[in-house]
């Protein structure tokens, strides 16, 4: 779920998009184009990312309402996605165990981060660190990548179940950010080299 200007979107398992205006909380548009259940949705601009279990990546004009671009390339349903804060990078990680990366101006493929052995199931950008992006995985890790050469920087071994979720200072100005995990813990890290 993503908030835009006076929208709301949500993905959801009937396989459609719902955008719906926040002010008067009426169902604006519902889109639909995947053949599977939607995990999740990020906005840029004009544009709308959506990432589902049929193994596709859409890309969406929101002023047409139409599918614009696939991205195609992973090999089992889309799980999480996410959009670098600064330049124009999109990550998806999948049931595949890899994340992957793509230039969102050329709609090309940049990077395959692999080195799960589980579904990667969440990502987070980190603002203060614009090089790094971290991938949770269904492995109980979290990983560290260097966005330039597409290589581990670290790994996470501090869950003993599936990382679900990970966030990041709300204000942006610190190198913190706290994970949460079936495990029915939630860790804060502290960034640092």
């Amino acid at each position: 779920m993503k908030r835009g200007k006076r929208r709301y979107e949500i993905g959801s398992v009937d396989r459609t998009i719902k955008i719906w205006d926040l002010a008067s909380g009426r169902l604006k548009l519902t889109l639909t184009g995947h053949v599977g259940q939607i995990r999740g949705v990020a906005i840029r601009n004009k544009n709308m990312f959506s990432a589902g279990e049929d193994k596709q990546v859409k890309c969406w004009d929101l002023e047409q309402n139409k599918v614009v671009h696939s991205f195609h390339g992973h090999l089992h349903g889309v799980y999480c996605l996410a959009l670098h804060p600064t330049i124009d990078v999109l990550f998806t990680g999948s049931r595949d165990c890899v994340c992957r990366v793509w230039d969102i101006r050329t709609k090309t493929h940049i990077h395959v981060f692999s080195g799960h052995e589980n579904t990667v199931s969440s990502i987070l950008t980190l603002p203060t660190h614009p090089q790094v992006v971290a991938t949770g995985s269904h492995d109980s890790t979290i990983k560290l990548w260097d966005t330039r050469y597409g290589k581990t920087m670290e790994t996470l071994a501090h869950h003993k179940k599936t990382v679900r979720a990970m966030a990041h200072h709300p204000k942006g100005h610190c190198s913190s950010f706290a994970s949460a995990s079936t495990d029915g813990n939630i860790k804060k890290f502290n960034g640092s080299e």
